[in-house]
């Protein structure tokens, strides 16, 4: 009986430590930057078309998506975060009336 007790109160030290140890990894790294989104390489410069004006950046992943105001109307640039080449462009457009 007594090596049943020391058995039970063993394993529940070591679910409270566990528990501890867990909250406290959690809060640790929660205030850390998330690193994917911080790549070791150097800066890299995205050309925007002239006359344009950077609204704001959403970034997902591996991509970055630029919302920018053009004279033309807005757009927004896909764009690779790590080498800064552009994938792509969409003009969004208002649907038309019904």
């Amino acid at each position: 009986m007594q090596g049943l007790k020391a058995l039970v109160i063993g394993m529940g030290v070591l679910l409270i430590g566990g528990i501890i140890a867990l909250v406290y990894l959690i809060v640790t790294e929660a205030g850390k930057p998330d690193v994917a989104l911080m790549p070791d390489a150097m800066p890299v410069e995205i050309a925007l078309p002239a006359g344009s004006e950077l609204v704001a950046v959403h970034p997902d992943g591996e991509r970055l998506y630029l919302h920018i105001e053009t004279p033309t109307g807005p757009r927004i640039l896909v764009v690779d975060s790590a080498s800064g080449a552009r994938l792509g462009a969409f003009a969004p457009r208002a649907r038309p009336a019904e």
